[in-house]
């Protein structure tokens, strides 16, 4: 969760609270993974949805790729799907990130 804040954005797990403004982060467990060998599980991967919410463009991006790349944190590419919301475009670009726990 600190890294996420490292970016500048406001995170919230799940859903944002109303009237947040753009640009913000918003997380969501997506499922978990056991490893295992044989019998015993090792770890666990956890997988969760990571989405940037901005009336911007991909510029916003930039501040939260870099904190990941720097931490070294493994995501899958952005994707992006765009809405009117108040006639504005808010666009969420989101990945999936796993978590080892």
């Amino acid at each position: 969760m600190q890294l996420l804040k490292d970016s500048g954005y406001q995170v919230f797990q799940d859903v944002a609270r109303p009237s947040t403004p753009y640009p913000y982060l918003v997380y969501s467990f997506v499922s978990d993974k056991a490893m295992r060998r044989s019998n015993t599980v090792l770890e666990h991967h956890h997988l969760y949805q990571l989405s940037l919410f901005t009336a911007h463009d991909a510029d916003d991006l930039v501040a939260l790729t870099n904190v990941l790349d720097d931490h070294g944190v493994l995501y899958e590419p952005w994707a992006s799907q765009s809405a009117n919301e108040n006639d504005d475009v808010i666009t969420n670009f989101y990945t999936y990130i796993t978590v080892l726990g």
